[in-house]
């Protein structure tokens, strides 16, 4: 849920922003950092999460409406088979967490014996199942799903749930994250 310009967010909360990128066409959701909040303009000033120069991060201006705090409450109910949702991706390379969400379909959702609940998404350009810890996954707000609805053109078309969902649930437990 967008936090009301009545109650802003406190400096360095953690957040998802959408944001047109610097060198790209579109926007996307990104991990970023409240810096403050003005209420002439109703904007937040958020810095990049894991900017590629730290000394000098990127700064975005970003109405209240498209700002979300993250990780969203957790929940085992939030997430349904078929729906379309954002997740963070994991770079293997790397081996760490990317500060872009991406979009993906929810398969399947298992808990784990502490409670928590994993979820089996399928991303946009990605056959391959991938399951992801529920905190790294983003619902849209209804007030910006027309607005997202470009980033999902492509996972909609690639992703054919029945075949998916018995895959999901039928795949060991070691390969998630």
């Amino acid at each position: 849920m967008a936090p009301s310009p009545l109650t802003p967010l406190p400096r360095e909360q953690s957040v998802a922003a959408f944001v047109q990128l610097a060198g790209d066409d579109t926007k996307s959701w990104m991990l970023g950092l409240v810096r403050s909040y003005s209420v002439a303009d109703n904007q937040y000033e958020i810095a990049d999460i894991a900017p590629e120069n730290e000394k000098n991060p990127d700064i975005y201006h970003v109405p209240v409406s498209h700002v979300i705090k993250f990780p969203q409450d957790a929940g085992g109910d939030r997430f349904s088979a078929g729906e379309l949702v954002l997740a963070l991706w994991f770079d293997h390379e790397q081996l760490q967490w990317t500060s872009i969400l991406y979009p993906a379909v929810v398969l399947t959702k298992h808990e784990a014996q502490d409670g928590a609940y994993v979820v089996a998404v399928r991303y946009s350009g990605d056959q391959a199942l991938n399951y992801v810890q529920e905190q790294r996954l983003l619902k849209i707000p209804p007030s910006l799903y027309h607005e997202c609805l470009g980033l999902f053109d492509a996972v909609a078309q690639s992703s054919s749930l029945p075949d998916d969902v018995e895959e999901a649930k039928l795949e060991p437990s070691s390969k998630r994250r």
